[in-house]
């Protein structure tokens, strides 16, 4: 699974951005994508993954944060459309105000962080690597499937984060995973009620 989750990075990476960093720092990536074969680059916490840290509040502490959510979270009518990492946030449009991304929206404070929208794996590895010089902790949702492929990712990067898992008709295999990164998902998926307010707990930053 580790080794064709890097397979399927690097054959899907369209911009080269992946893939010129992977050579650029080929000698200490090859020796955390060894180490990584023999270890699970992920624990689990109170139902959230953990990327390289001990404790979710480590993220609370972090001066660059990124939190990107999933496009199927989005609703089947959305203006800016599903697949696209793009979101409106439109107050006056009904659809946006049905949305639960735009609710997470208005809970956190937007301009504390830096937000994306995900439309596949390697869309978020390479918006990290593009601000890897600026130690980036990232806050993710995604469906169990992504977040265990991007847990080998994060780990060979050394990038430090937490991942939220979806619930409903989430991505369970990789068949079902390559067809929601090409767009093809028509099902809307959900954070549960209790990893809801884990978000907006992690994104309230301690003073």
């Amino acid at each position: 699974m580790k080794l064709k989750s890097l397979i399927y990075l690097l054959s899907h990476d369209k911009n080269k951005i992946l893939t010129k960093y992977f050579f650029r720092n080929f000698f200490s990536l090859s020796t955390r994508f060894i180490i990584s074969l023999f270890k699970t680059t992920y624990t689990k916490k109170d139902g959230i993954y953990l990327f390289n840290i001990i404790d979710p509040e480590y993220i609370k502490k972090s001066s660059n944060l990124v939190i990107g959510f999933s496009f199927c979270e989005k609703p089947l009518e959305c203006p800016s459309q599903r697949f696209t990492s793009k979101c409106k946030n439109d107050p006056l449009s009904k659809i946006c105000q049905t949305c639960p991304i735009s609710k997470y929206l208005k809970k956190i404070n937007v301009k504390d962080y830096t937000i994306f929208f995900i439309t596949t794996v390697n869309y978020i590895g390479e918006e990290l690597i593009k601000i890897k010089n600026t130690n980036p902790n990232f806050l993710i949702i995604a469906c169990p499937f992504s977040l265990k492929m991007f847990a080998h990712f994060s780990y060979i990067l050394n990038l430090k984060g937490i991942g939220i898992p979806l619930e409903g008709p989430v991505c369970n295999n990789f068949k079902a995973f390559k067809l929601a990164e090409e767009g093809k998902k028509k099902a809307k998926t959900f954070i549960s009620n209790q990893l809801e307010e884990k978000l907006f707990f992690l994104c309230k930053k301690k003073i």
